[in-house]
């Protein structure tokens, strides 16, 4: 049951039936009369009590694991990807300064690192980008970052080859709540759960998922598999960090959390490549350019965001399509149904064919 407040009239109630029940020389509770005073008296702090304890569980229960427990939540990470500068001369070099900013079409900006086209050449090497802000938002397809914000002398044009990834929304207070509750359950490490939350505590894991293997395969007993939300899988770094955090060093600082004589091995999800294919229907005068490239984001951002283990649901693909400002209606086509992932894999989006009509 809930905290419940008492009200005034509730607490005084409850006082005149106390005293009625327990003395007997004392006959007189009408109102006005002295003990009655004494009684709303007392009824209206306690009111106020009531009310102020209420208010401060609601302000401040959420802050209870940062502050008591110094578990932090998680901040977000910036996308990035490579992007080439181009001009239609080659006579000297064309430095490219650290900080150039670069943007969408939709706005979206990032920073660029420090780069150059040389002499003699077109084209400069690829010069790694960085989202302005943290988010899935900015993990934007290929060829869409083609805009200089800044002027940058003898350059003309700016492109991406490759999609922009690695982009994670802050922790939204439902997410922390869930992760923290699976902290606690894990506090024990060597768990299922501890070993799940272990992964999590490395920077840039999204999910994970144990699996215990009856009978052991060969001296492994549990797989821990780990997902960063990539659109490529999860990379051998990572997987070698989280194995660190796993095993630990004997040291106070890393106790590990596997139990001791169990072989917890660090592996990466299978994935499960899904194929998207819609027929959508516009409102007039709308962009379809641009809608083509929200819809594919859209789209990318719910399926590549998945834990393991997460089916992809047919019914969240179609929201994430109604969610793209210009849609007027869809017919999703492929998949027909939910997609199931297993326990061991993590949904990934494949090829997007969007029929704008």
């Amino acid at each position: 049951m809930g905290y419940t407040i008492k009200t005034f009239d509730q607490l005084i109630s409850d006082m005149v039936a106390y005293m009625v029940a327990n003395s007997s020389q004392i006959t007189d509770l009408s109102p006005g009369s002295v003990i009655r005073s004494f009684c709303e008296a007392a009824s209206v702090t306690a009111e106020e009590i009531y009310v102020a304890m209420f208010l401060g569980f609601r302000r401040y229960l959420n802050e209870i694991p940062e502050t008591t427990f110094g578990y932090e939540r998680k901040s977000g990470v910036k996308a990035t990807t490579t992007v080439v500068y181009s001009r239609t001369g080659s006579s000297g070099d064309a430095p490219i300064s650290e900080g150039t900013r670069l943007k969408t079409a939709s706005g979206l900006r990032f920073i660029s690192a420090a780069g150059q086209i040389d002499n003699g050449e077109t084209d400069s090497d690829p010069v790694e980008v960085t989202a302005e802000e943290v988010g899935t938002a900015y993990n934007v397809l290929a060829a869409t970052i083609t805009i200089l914000e800044d002027d940058v002398p003898d350059v003309e044009t700016v492109t991406n080859a490759n999609a922009a990834a690695g982009g994670i929304d802050i922790e939204t207070d439902f997410e922390y709540a869930k992760r923290f509750q699976l902290y606690i359950e894990g506090l024990g490490r060597c768990n299922l759960t501890g070993l799940e939350t272990g992964a999590r505590s490395v920077a840039g894991i999204t999910s994970a998922s144990a699996v215990e293997l009856f009978p052991p395969v060969g001296n492994v007993n549990v797989n821990l598999y780990i997902d960063d939300g990539s659109a490529t899988g999860v990379s051998d770094a990572k997987v070698t960090e989280t194995q660190a955090v796993i095993d630990g060093d004997g040291t106070e600082d890393s106790p590990g959390y596997r139990a001791a004589g169990v072989n917890a091995v660090v592996v990466k999800p299978g994935i499960v490549t899904q194929n998207i294919t819609a027929t959508i229907t516009a409102l007039g005068g709308v962009d379809t350019n641009q809608m083509e490239i929200d819809l594919n984001a859209a789209l990318i951002n719910y399926v590549n965001t998945l834990n393991i283990g997460e089916d992809i649901v047919y019914n969240e693909l179609v929201s994430a399509i109604m969610s793209v400002y210009g849609v007027s209606d869809v017919n999703l086509t492929v998949p027909g149904a939910n997609v199931t992932i297993s326990a061991t894999q993590v949904g990934r989006a494949g090829t997007i064919t969007m029929n704008i009509v």
